[in-house]
C-alpha cells in the first residue's frame, strides 16, 4: 500500500506513470515531461494538447497550490509539448510550484482521452535525470488529489452540501476590481474545463463521466458581496477544495476576502 503522503491512484491505468519525489513538484524547479503513445493510432499527436493545456491553466489559479503553497504564488511557466516521429512528446513545466498531487489530475485528463490517445506512458522528472517514482495504485482508496490550503486566514463556512449544487459567496473588504472580476471568472471557467474534462474523477466512475455546469451569470457581485454557482457536480469532493483555493488565490492577488461561505 502506498504511503500515505505519496501520490496515489484509484484507478487501474492502462499507462505507466513514474514521478519524482514529492518535493520536485513545489520547490520551484522545473520539471520534464515525456509521453509516450502507440505510433500506429491515428491522430493521437492531437490530442497531447488539451490536457496539458488544461493544467497549466488550473495550475494558473491557484487550484493545485494543495495545503502548504501560498495559492497565489502557486503555479508554472508551461513550455507545449514538442511533438515527435514515432509517438512520443516532451513537454516542460517550469519553475513549478504545485502540491504533487498535480500528478493525479494530469493522469485522469490523460486517462479520459485514453480512447483516442492510447498512451504508454508518462513520465516527469527533473531534466537530465530518469523519473524513478511509479504512481502507486490503490483501488481501496482514494485518488490523492491536491487539497485545501492550510494557510488561508479568513474564516470559511462550509455546509458541505451533498446535492451536486455549491454556491460561493465571498464577503470581502472593498468592491470587486474590473480585473479581480475578469481573474475570478476566467480561473472559475478554467475550473469547470478541467473537471468537464474529467480532471477530477472519482474512481471507478470513468473520467469522462465527470461533470460540472457553472451558472450562465458567472460572477455576480455587489457592494461587498461575490457570488458564484456550479450545478451537476459528478467529481471527487477535493474539487471543491480546489474552488477555495480559487478564492484564496484572489485574496492572495489583493482583492481581500473577509469570509467565504459554501452552501
Amino acid at each position: 500500500m502506498a504511503k500515505i503522503d505519496e501520490p496515489r491512484t484509484g484507478y487501474d491505468l492502462p499507462f505507466t506513470v513514474r514521478h519524482p519525489g514529492a518535493s520536485a513538484w513545489s520547490d520551484g524547479g522545473d520539471l520534464e515531461g515525456v509521453l509516450r503513445w502507440k505510433p500506429e493510432q491515428a491522430g493521437a499527436a492531437e490530442e497531447i494538447p488539451r490536457p496539458l493545456d488544461l493544467l497549466a491553466r488550473l495550475a494558473r489559479s491557484g487550484a493545485l497550490a494543495g495545503r502548504s503553497i501560498a495559492p497565489e504564488k502557486s503555479g508554472f511557466e508551461f513550455v507545449p509539448p514538442e511533438i515527435r516521429p514515432g509517438g512520443t512528446a516532451r513537454f516542460l513545466l517550469r519553475s513549478c510550484r504545485v502540491d504533487a498531487g498535480s500528478i493525479l489530475v494530469l493522469t485522469n485528463l490523460l486517462l479520459a482521452r485514453s480512447e483516442a490517445l492510447p498512451l504508454i506512458s508518462l513520465d516527469l522528472a527533473r531534466p537530465g535525470t530518469v523519473a524513478a517514482t511509479v504512481l502507486a495504485k490503490d483501488p481501496e482508496e482514494r485518488s490523492t488529489f491536491p487539497g485545501r490550503n492550510a494557510t488561508i486566514s479568513f474564516p470559511i463556512e462550509d455546509e458541505q452540501p451533498e446535492s451536486g449544487t455549491y454556491t460561493f459567496t465571498a464577503t470581502i473588504e472593498t468592491p470587486l476590481a474590473p480585473d479581480h472580476r475578469k481573474w475570478l471568472n476566467q480561473a472559475l471557467a478554467d475550473w469547470i474545463d478541467a473537471v468537464q474534462a474529467g480532471a477530477y474523477a472519482l474512481a471507478p466512475l470513468p473520467p469522462a463521466d465527470c461533470w460540472a455546469e457553472a451558472d450562465a451569470e458567472g460572477v455576480v457581485d455587489w457592494d461587498h458581496t461575490v457570488e458564484w454557482s456550479v450545478f451537476k457536480v459528478r467529481a471527487d469532493e477535493l474539487a471543491v477544495d480546489a474552488l477555495v483555493n480559487i478564492f484564496a488565490a484572489l485574496h492572495g492577488r489583493g482583492q481581500r476576502v473577509v469570509r467565504l461561505a459554501i452552501s
